[in-house]
């Protein structure tokens, strides 16, 4: 019952052919089970599909560790002996670093190119105050690079400020945002990233430490370091099912929300990132866990508590203002209906 991947099966057939050797198997025969959660059904369903070893898989691995060998044991001495910081080489940080490299080169041929904005603000009789950008300058659109230094910003200021602006047209329309897929491991630490304040290491290390099992909790999410964005069919049932009773019909999505792998060659061993028991809410726990293994915690629970909830809905409303010279525009919006985001 090895990892659900190339490298998974890999481990499977090193077992059994040792076993083939020690002559440990006397008439025994020996299945592979796999499961992408460490769940009890998973388990007791991976029980009752055991299968023979996949072949292909098998040669996957081996191919895999041929390129991880020959790339990385090979080359990595003379890249050490041959670089400042004695940086090892390999299958994938070779790449990497080719494409950095070119990036970092674009940048270092980048010629700065000065340009100017202007930001106006217009009050009407009453004191009302709206915050406007410019749009049009007689026939001339306001480009990026169209104010090209100071002295030009300057002139196109003192013009504004001599006109008198009155509302051209008002435009309004609702403004749908759908929810976000559950989390892969590297929109996990997107995520922690940006709005939990955490490195991509110490995300790994919490994840770690929920996935393992935090005191007598047991294992609180699912396989952390997973390619997958997709949770199993009968996990967003149950999902969409405490959505219903939780939250409110209102709030669930009409048909289930179905999301697509971004990256190209996914590796579907594991699903995505999601709490092993959905109805363990994070407040319920948060004693038996520290500080950052709630928030993480917290953030995975939420994230795929709205991954099948309704969309946000918005009101976003623009306003045209014009001079005899000049049209400028404002726009806003105000929440109509949370949707997700009441929850995430």
């Amino acid at each position: 019952a090895l990892d659900p991947d190339r490298e998974g099966e890999m481990i499977a057939w090193h077992l059994l052919e040792i076993c083939k050797e020690k002559k440990l198997l006397n008439g025994r025969v020996f299945k592979r089970i796999e499961f992408t959660a460490i769940r009890k059904e998973d388990i007791l369903q991976a029980i009752n599909k055991p299968r023979n070893i996949n072949e292909n898989l098998v040669n996957s691995a081996i191919t895999r560790r041929f390129l991880d060998r020959f790339f990385g044991y090979k080359i990595s001495p003379i890249t050490k002996r041959r670089t400042i910081f004695g940086v090892s080489a390999g299958r994938v940080q070779s790449p990497t670093l080719k494409i950095i490299s070119e990036k970092e080169r674009e940048i270092d041929l980048f010629k700065p190119e000065e340009y100017w904005e202007i930001l106006i603000d217009l009050v009407d009789k009453s004191g009302n105050q709206i915050n406007c950008k410019p749009l049009m300058d007689g026939e001339k659109k306001i480009e990026k690079f169209y104010l090209k230094n100071k002295t030009e910003a300057q002139t196109v200021k003192k013009r504004i400020q001599e006109e008198t602006f009155s509302v051209s047209k008002i435009f309004k329309r609702e403004k749908k945002r759908n929810p976000y897929s559950p989390f892969s491991n590297s929109l996990l630490l997107q995520d922690a990233s940006s709005k939990l304040g955490f490195s991509p290491k110490h995300t790994n290390q919490v994840a770690q430490q929920l996935k393992d099992g935090v005191n007598s909790l047991g294992g609180l999410i699912t396989y952390h370091r997973t390619d997958s964005n997709q949770m199993k069919k009968s996990e967003i049932k149950k999902l969409r099912d405490l959505i219903s009773i939780d939250v409110g019909k209102e709030f669930l999505s009409k048909n289930e929300n179905i999301y697509r792998e971004k990256a190209k060659f996914v590796q579907q061993g594991h699903e995505a990132v999601t709490p092993t028991q959905l109805d363990r809410k994070p407040e319920k726990i948060k004693n038996s866990l520290s500080e950052d293994q709630f928030k993480l915690y917290d953030l995975i629970w939420k994230r795929t508590y709205a991954s099948q909830m309704t969309p946000s809905v918005s009101l976003e409303t623009t306003v045209y203002f014009k001079s005899n010279n000049f049209l400028l525009k404002a726009s806003g919006s105000i929440p109509k209906f949370q949707g997700f985001k009441k929850i995430y």
